[in-house]
């Protein structure tokens, strides 16, 4: 899992190429001596010893702890969440099927009426106008 420009990837939902919108680049990370792991899980925390334990058993050691777990997207547990039609918006692959599936759709539902939920929806009006009715139920 990539970093991604959220606000960005709903201005292009319906159209553009979101590959494009790394928050950062990897050169940028290297060259602020940023070092991250990708599909890696947190699978403890010693406080007291101030380390976390990798999912690969790597132990890091810190100074402070920031938590800012926002790399997966939050599905309510409701039936169908894992249905086809139904899409969650984290990366370029999640645009990129949402542009698919967009054109055939003639209702859209948006479960949060967050920044990234209305500009999603804006964009998808914006580019099908009245061929798609949209509902944002937060």
């Amino acid at each position: 899992m990539v970093a991604y420009d959220r606000t960005l990837l709903t201005k292009v939902i319906a159209t553009g190429d979101a590959s494009k919108f790394k928050l950062r680049s990897d050169d940028f990370l290297k060259n602020a001596d940023i070092d991250y792991k990708l599909s890696t899980r947190v699978e403890s925390v010693d406080v007291k010893g101030k380390s976390i334990t990798l999912s690969d058993g790597t132990t890091l050691s810190y100074d402070k702890l920031c938590i800012a777990t926002g790399t997966s997207p939050i599905k309510p547990r409701v039936k169908g969440i894992d249905y086809s039609n139904v899409f969650v918006l984290r990366s370029h692959n999640d645009q990129e099927a949402i542009k698919k599936a967009s054109p055939n759709s003639k209702k859209v539902v948006i479960i949060g009426g967050s920044f990234i939920g209305s500009e999603s929806a804006s964009a998808l009006k914006l580019q099908y106008k009245d061929a798609i009715d949209i509902h944002i139920v937060s």
